[in-house]
């Protein structure tokens, strides 16, 4: 029996890579919320919310998602939904080393059906800097939070889809309920053809406000099930977590036969920096061998060479 599965619970929710950064709510709002609301931990610094995940019909209209069933394990927690007309999804949430928060999801329907799916965020522009907020293969904004004493840190967000986004926004809108609601937010409003409108719109009268940032994906048409997956990545806006301690190459310890053994069986994502002249979506290689990899621009599968 895999050891990891032997651990599986139904009344926990933390999860985490070992590196620092956790999801890990003491007192969770949104676990039956798709994605990832409630805050999450950047070392010492919480931050909230992160994303959440909205799937449409083809005519762009909503449908609800009614959490039925969660499972956790150490390496990922798994929720359970109803759709109306008879549709089921499951979403498998995990946080992978890097910072990278992925929400990974199979639709399956009854009948064939075209589906959309956005992956979507709310940030109070009073903690951001507006002007930072870009796409370049992912939507990315930074957003200074504060810990305990009050010292200020840039953290820089990026949310991306698997695989080439069909459409994208950033916009900004007056202060309502911070809540991961699609009727709460301005996408449906903007959705025109099938799309959103792959453009920053942040000027109005006052600056204050959300910055409501969604990355949008069309799935299979006319299928009886499909496959997606969202992922946010964080990192320090600048190198300053290190306290002048220099880099220094870090300790190889050896693990025991029995913990290499129980590690994890998901997907390990990889979401490259921007402008590094691949699309900024998440990648993910799974193992053991032969290594397979998410192509960056057309979602597909291939077989890793060497």
């Amino acid at each position: 029996m895999d050891p990891i599965e032997s651990l599986a619970r139904h009344d926990k929710w933390y999860l985490g890579s070992g590196d620092g950064i956790i999801f890990a709510p003491p007192f969770p709002a949104w676990l039956d919320a798709p994605g990832f609301w409630d805050e999450a931990q950047f070392y010492q610094y919480a931050l909230a919310p992160l994303f959440t995940v909205t799937i449409l019909d083809h005519e762009g209209r909503e449908l609800p998602l009614v959490a039925t069933g969660r499972r956790w394990t150490p390496a990922d927690l798994t929720v359970e939904y109803d759709l109306p007309g008879g549709m089921r999804a499951t979403e498998i949430r995990t946080v992978q080393p890097g910072g990278v928060f992925a929400s990974e999801w199979t639709v399956r329907a009854p009948e064939p059906v075209s589906l959309h799916a956005v992956g979507w965020t709310a940030q109070d522009t009073a903690p951001l800097d507006v002007g930072a907020v870009r796409w370049d293969g992912a939507l990315q904004w930074v957003r200074t939070v504060t810990d305990r004493r009050e010292v200020p840190l840039a953290v820089r967000c990026e949310l991306a889809a698997v695989g080439e986004a069909t459409s994208w926004s950033a916009t900004l809108s007056e202060r309502s309920a911070l809540q991961p609601h699609w009727r709460l937010a301005p996408f449906a409003e903007l959705w025109e053809g099938e799309a959103l409108p792959c453009e920053v719109r942040l000027e109005g009268i006052s600056p204050a406000g959300l910055m409501y940032g969604a990355v949008h994906q069309a799935l299979a048409p006319n299928a009886t099930e499909a496959t997606f997956a969202f992922a946010l990545r964080l990192a320090a806006q600048e190198d300053v977590l290190r306290g002048g301690r220099g880099r220094r190459r870090p300790r190889r310890c050896r693990s025991p036969p029995s913990a290499r053994r129980a590690t994890s069986r998901r997907c390990r994502w990889r979401v490259p920096a921007a402008g590094a002249g691949v699309t900024s979506s998440p990648r993910c290689r799974r193992s053991p061998a032969p290594i397979r990899t998410w192509s960056a621009t057309t979602g597909t599968a291939g077989t890793a060479s060497g």
